[in-house]
């Protein structure tokens, strides 16, 4: 479901003259049935969680008036509005009624805060003891919040049994599958809020224990991760150990236990999989210069490169070893490394940055022509690039004129157009000459859309010279140019792409091309995610040339 952006008065009175029907009415049974589960309210921000083939986060804003602001739901639908979110606007609308409803001297009396304010600590305790003895759920809260308080309350085992019964909830055939992934990285995400308030709370223990456990139990758990909740969730993990590591609060047996744990964790290659391994490792790294355990982490690193050849470990982990002898002063050592892995991306550009530091220019730019060379080599156009963005920073530094512009011109059209290095290649020119050097690359931009239309015979030429200059006349603000080009367009998302240009100059004229080309679109369209699509168009399209709603009101009769 996506964020809409609320552009006409919608209200909380009015809301259901709006909705689909069906999806009205679905909303009602939702709202009915109490499928919203909970609701709060935080100065007009309603966030609420709905039950329905998954659990679902609504929130929905309401300004004053009861005027419906931005809404969101994260489920799957593609409309602007679903059924979740109908049933939160029900819930909502009820919610402020009741409050209208309440009787003006008892407004603002919080009957909890009330009753708080009024037991006493045995009757707290009561009520604490049977409403733990009713509520399993309740009982470990209870426990891991005031875990600090007895020893014997062990706070990874807790954290274990809580994630297991989660991956339960959310995989009960063992498996996250895609749509459960979201509802179960909510879940867990609330036992990282959990591990950061034991950190404002000092508990570093407690807080690091819940870390660790969430960190080792998603990353095995078995799923189809194609929308990335569940790495967001261990990057997250990862993130709050760093965060951890690095409170200056934090004593050193939790960070010894912290370089133990991350040691034990490396082992596991599937950490490195993606780039949680590298982050660990960074931890671990800044934690040995601070326990004074470099001689463990040298060890490591040998350890890790006499494991089976891995290209991308092995080279992470040579770096690494190069960085921390030369750290060390073992000048001999690295000068021999250095000379056996220089085809190793990362050492390579150690010494590009030495010899440009040293301002010894021809020493970098022989280096980098030996690393273009290995990696046209091994077709890494990438590294490519990389290096020739040295070539072009050395450039700059020599103030190499004909380099630069060589560089700027390259990187302005390689792949997607870059409007910032294209700058930079006009700003190496006068205004006299800008225009003479415009006018040749407009003319190559044409030729070679020619010779591309002969070649592959398919598609419009007039389409591939807009692609090809576009670019050019946005950023040198030629509109009737550009208009000349769109005008020939049919296609109404061509047309789009360059509406916010084009509008404010000719509203007219560019209403006479959108009026066949919604047409059209709209005879493709036959299902309900095209028509509210179309809708958004059409939105988007009046809400610059407003002259047009007549128009566009006719057509869609």
């Amino acid at each position: 479901m996506k964020i809409v952006y609320n552009e006409e008065k919608l209200t909380l009175k009015n809301f259901e003259r709006w909705i689909n029907t069906t999806i009205l009415q679905r909303g009602k049974t939702y709202y009915k049935d109490g499928a919203v589960l909970s609701i709060e309210e935080d100065e007009g921000n309603w966030t609420a969680e709905v039950e329905g083939s998954d659990y679902y986060q609504v929130t929905v804003s309401i300004l004053p008036g009861e005027e419906i602001g931005d809404y969101y739901c994260d489920c799957p639908y593609d409309g602007d509005t679903c059924k979740h979110i109908a049933a939160v606007l029900f819930t909502i609308r009820e919610e402020i009624k009741s409050l209208i409803d309440v009787p003006q001297n008892q407004k603002k009396v919080n009957l909890f805060e009330s009753l708080l304010s009024k037991i006493n600590i045995d009757e707290y305790r009561a009520f604490v003891k049977h409403f733990a003895s009713k509520n399993k759920d309740f009982k470990t809260a209870f426990e891991l919040f005031f875990a600090d308080k007895d020893d014997r309350v062990n706070i990874g085992e807790k954290y274990t049994e809580l994630v297991e019964k989660v991956f339960k909830k959310h995989a009960p055939h063992g498996f996250i599958e895609y749509r459960s992934a979201n509802g179960f990285m909510r879940d867990i995400g609330k036992f990282i809020g959990d591990a950061y308030n034991q950190i404002k709370r000092k508990n570093y223990k407690d807080a690091f224990a819940i870390a660790s456990v969430v960190l080792k139990e998603i990353t095995w758990i078995a799923s189809d991760d194609s929308d990335g909740a569940i790495g967001e969730g261990v990057f997250d993990a990862v993130e709050l150990i760093n965060v951890i590591a690095n409170d200056k609060d934090a004593g050193i047996d939790i960070k010894e236990d912290i370089f133990k744990f991350i040691a034990a964790q490396l082992h596991n290659e599937r950490y490195f999989d993606g780039d949680t391994g590298y982050d660990l490792f960074g931890i671990f790294e800044v934690l040995a210069g601070e326990l004074g355990k470099n001689t463990e982490l040298l060890n490591f690193i040998d350890l890790e490169l006499r494991k089976p050849d891995d290209t991308y470990n092995r080279d992470f982990f040579l770096h690494k070893k190069i960085a921390f002898l030369e750290n060390a002063g073992k000048a001999e050592e690295v000068e021999e490394l250095i000379k056996k892995n220089l085809h190793i991306k990362a050492v390579r550009q150690d010494q590009v940055n030495k010899a440009i530091n040293n301002r010894g220019f021809a020493a970098a730019k022989a280096l980098i022509a030996g690393g273009i060379q290995i990696a046209e080599k091994e077709n890494l156009k990438g590294t490519v690039r990389d290096w020739e963005k040295e070539l072009l920073r050395i450039a700059e530094i020599e103030n190499d004129v004909l380099s630069m512009r060589k560089y700027y011109k390259q990187f302005a059209f390689d792949h997607m157009f870059n409007k910032q290095y294209y700058n930079q290649w006009k700003n190496t020119f006068s205004a006299d000459e800008w225009g003479n050097i415009i006018e040749e690359e407009i003319e190559k931009k044409i030729q070679e859309a020619v010779n591309y239309h002969k070649k592959n015979k398919w598609g419009s030429l007039d389409s591939e010279i807009l692609s090809k200059l576009a670019p050019f006349y946005i950023e040198e603000q030629y509109w009737d140019r550009l208009f000349a080009l769109v005008k020939k367009e049919t296609r109404l998302d061509q047309i789009l792409q360059y509406h916010k240009y084009l509008s404010p100059c000719y509203p007219v004229e560019l209403m006479e091309i959108y009026l066949p080309a919604l047409e059209a679109y709209a005879d493709n369209t036959s299902d309900r995610s095209g028509y509210a699509t179309l809708v958004n168009k059409i939105e988007m399209i009046l809400a610059d040339i407003p002259a047009g709603k007549d128009q566009i009101s006719a057509l869609v009769k």
